[in-house]
């Protein structure tokens, strides 16, 4: 009866202890994939907007650098927009953007 009862308690404990394992791989997975999708966001805005190669780099590392404290399940056009607009992206970094998209015309363009 006592092999038996600990066997259960033993089969129980092993299912909680893998359920967590499961858990923290899964979520670091999403984790890895939204930082990566925000890598990929920055990176075809720099393609769209003609962003030059320093100003991409400085926006790459500052997401990867602050991305996993953002997580969530989705992005879209205006979650870019918030992403520059909002009040998380440092305003030197914001400051430097006009004179490097599309290769600074847009600001000779004034």
């Amino acid at each position: 009866v006592y092999v038996c009862f600990m066997m259960g308690v033993g089969a129980v404990v092993h299912s909680i202890i893998m359920g967590e394992v499961i858990n923290v791989v899964t979520s670091s997975d999403q984790v890895n994939v939204f930082v990566a999708k925000q890598r990929e966001l920055i990176e075809a805005f720099s393609s769209h907007t003609e962003l030059d190669e320093n100003s991409e780099t400085t926006l790459t590392h500052w997401v990867d650098t602050n991305a996993r404290s953002w997580f969530s399940t989705k992005y879209d056009r205006d979650e870019m927009t918030e992403l520059i607009m909002g009040d998380s992206l440092p305003r030197d970094l914001l400051g430097t953007l006009p004179a490097a998209l599309f290769s600074g015309m847009l600001v000779q363009n004034r």
